[in-house]
């Protein structure tokens, strides 16, 4: 019996081993999981395990990512320091503890005062110095800094940086020109800028000969201090016609407003095809940008025109115009008699102010687009117009020389180009119903540019920078649209060189449907939590809008579902190289912050990343329904 009874207490002892090692491996791997999801959540030292960040969280050191030189001077009113620490240790900033997160990711913005400002990191013995020079400066540019070669009876625009808030006018030939602050606080703030943009306008007088008014020069003031500076020379060109012509030599030639000198394309007003022929009236020389002014009341870049040998035809007859449906696309065939410009305009596409270059647009309706053809005599009124997807009526008015063309359906861009014959080809794009249908390319921002140089975009935390998450971002979007059946063009921004001004139109040589440059942003010195994204064409509103609203949505119920708040920065019309092509919509997408530590955990985070990827690619499929 004494056996058994022992027997029985060896069981019991046994098994209560085995119920507290059980327990004790379920802690373990719990805590395991745990520090797992944050390891791959947050870093210090960087390494990537298939496609994924993995964190090393710096140990009893510190590191400061920007400023990068120790000794720096600046004009701004504030300084912003980033960079990483030893989360376990306080981190002090002249004796000052300051926050450091979970990860060891920092970042702090500190007021400088005029002259010298001596900054002192701590974290248990580790010391970093820094010295920052604050000089007072309240113009930081002008633009013309140099020279303004312009045609008489051209309104000019005078642009200045100064500090936000500040009075200021120019002076020009004994003329007033007074300034106006065209960005926001708001606006300055989330680019982490004291410096805001003012601008001024003066229409000059028509010259009989060259005319110098001399040098801008600007007076300004801010908070009772007074400063002055020099700006470029403005000089006035007669213009002369019949002298030199020019042949468009880009594939598709932008086109700027010859009355103004706005270095914004117009947006209503559509690019010229290669072999287009002109007179050129007068070289506009923009500091370091060159562009011919046309006599058709045009202005392109000069690197965009050959000067022609011979003289161009200045007349011109249409004739034979023809619709029809090819390769899922509609075309429209002109035959002329001359290669002469043209005006192809998107008429009452929603733009809010055309008159001050706004092309924002609340609701994008374009029902009627019209193609004005310069130096016309005479279009024959007889069109062959084919059962097509867009197009559903065309007239011509032989009074105004335009042919006019009412929509049936959305129009999302054309490509313009002289066939082997010389007809004047408009190959438009017909819109996709589903993603299986569409061809995207997707562009990675930053990474590889030219002459093989890495550009990494916004500092992040921890070495990793913008162009790393964009990579990585752009290659789980890959693999859902794919999914869905789309064809999808990724630039490779890894491996080959991309210059920035080539990138859009990897679209048009692929025939995308849709080009998304994917960002993440940086500003405001880290205060900012929140997506954004950009457009340049009426037709790329709807992808911006509901790309952004998408993220937005997946901020509030994935990524800070705990803390539901204004995520959505907004989907805004502006001007960049990437958003400039015509022949499809094209949307900057600004994914997040990652200069705020509280986002760049969540947005280096893989998973949170699927999600996001989701969230864009939700967008797209809004956009097309």
């Amino acid at each position: 019996m004494k056996y058994i009874k022992d027997k029985r207490i060896l069981v019991i002892a046994f098994l209560c081993f085995c119920v507290a090692a059980f327990l004790l491996v379920l802690t373990i791997k719990g805590k395991d999981d745990k520090e797992a999801k944050v390891a791959s959540a947050d870093i210090s030292e960087v390494t990537e395990v298939k496609d994924k960040l993995v964190i090393k969280p710096l140990e009893n050191d510190i590191e400061i990512v920007r400023p990068l030189e120790r000794k720096t001077s600046t004009s701004e009113e504030h300084i912003t320091f980033l960079g990483m620490s030893d989360p376990n240790k306080e981190l002090k900033l002249n004796n000052e503890n300051i926050q450091v997160y979970y990860t060891g990711n920092f970042v702090k913005e500190v007021p400088l005062k005029i002259g010298i400002n001596s900054f002192q990191f701590t974290l248990g013995d580790k010391v970093v110095n820094y010295e920052v020079i604050r000089k007072f400066q309240i113009i930081d540019s002008i633009t013309p800094a140099k020279i303004l070669s312009v045609e008489g009876g051209t309104k000019i625009t005078i642009t200045a940086k100064l500090y936000s808030g500040s009075k200021a006018y120019a002076e020009l030939n004994g003329k007033r020109i007074e300034f106006n602050q065209v960005e926001s606080d708001e606006y300055i703030s989330a680019r982490g800028t004291t410096y805001a943009t003012f601008t001024g306008d003066l229409l000059t007088e028509e010259v009989n000969s060259k005319t110098s008014l001399g040098h801008i020069v600007i007076h300004s003031s801010f908070e009772g201090k007074e400063e002055s500076k020099e700006g470029g020379e403005v000089v006035l060109n007669t213009k002369e016609r019949e002298k030199k012509y020019g042949i468009i030599n880009k594939e598709s030639a932008l086109v700027y407003d010859s009355k103004t000198t706005s270095v914004v394309p117009l947006n209503e007003v559509y690019p010229l095809a290669k072999g287009t022929e002109d007179y050129i009236t007068s070289k506009v020389i923009i500091d370091d940008k060159e562009y011919y002014n046309l006599a058709s009341n045009k202005r392109i870049k000069a690197e965009d025109m050959d000067l022609a040998v011979t003289k161009v035809n200045n007349g011109n007859e249409i004739s034979n115009i023809s619709i029809y449906e090819e390769n899922n696309s509609t075309i429209l065939k002109i035959k002329e008699s001359s290669k002469a410009p043209y005006t192809f305009k998107a008429e009452n596409a929603g733009f809010k102010d055309i008159k001050n270059q706004d092309y924002s647009i609340d609701n994008y309706d374009l029902d009627e687009m019209k193609i004005y053809f310069d130096y016309a005599n005479s279009i024959n009124d007889e069109i062959n117009l084919e059962d097509n997807p867009l197009i559903k009526e065309a007239s011509v008015s032989n009074n105004e020389k335009y042919l006019s063309l009412k929509l049936k359906d959305r129009y999302i861009g054309h490509r313009a180009y002289y066939d082997e014959e010389g007809n004047l080809i408009f190959k438009f794009k017909n819109k996709k119903k589903s993603l299986k249908d569409m061809t995207i390319v997707l562009d990675p921002g930053h990474g590889l540019i030219e002459n093989s140089k890495l550009d990494p975009g916004a500092l992040g935390f921890n070495h990793i920078n913008e162009n790393i998450i964009n990579v990585q971002m752009s290659k789980l979007i890959e693999g859902q649209l794919k999914e869905k059946g789309a064809n999808v063009i990724r630039l490779d921004t890894e491996n080959t060189a991309y210059p920035l001004k080539e990138r859009g139109g990897k679209a048009r040589e692929n025939d995308a449907d849709l080009y998304l440059s994917i960002h993440n942003n940086s500003g405001g010195s880290g205060k900012y939590n929140a997506t954004e994204s950009y457009y340049f064409t009426p037709y790329s509103e709807s992808y911006s809008k509901n790309i952004n609203e998408s993220l937005a949505e997946c901020y509030n119920n994935v990524l800070f579902k705990e803390n539901k708040g204004e995520y959505n920065r907004g989907s805004k019309y502006n001007y960049y190289t990437v958003t400039l092509e015509r022949e499809n919509p094209s949307v900057l997408v600004e994914v997040g912050y990652i200069d705020n530590p509280v986002s760049f955990n969540k947005i280096i985070n893989n998973d949170y990343q699927a999600e996001l990827a989701k969230s864009i690619v939700k967008g797209i499929e809004n956009s097309i329904e």
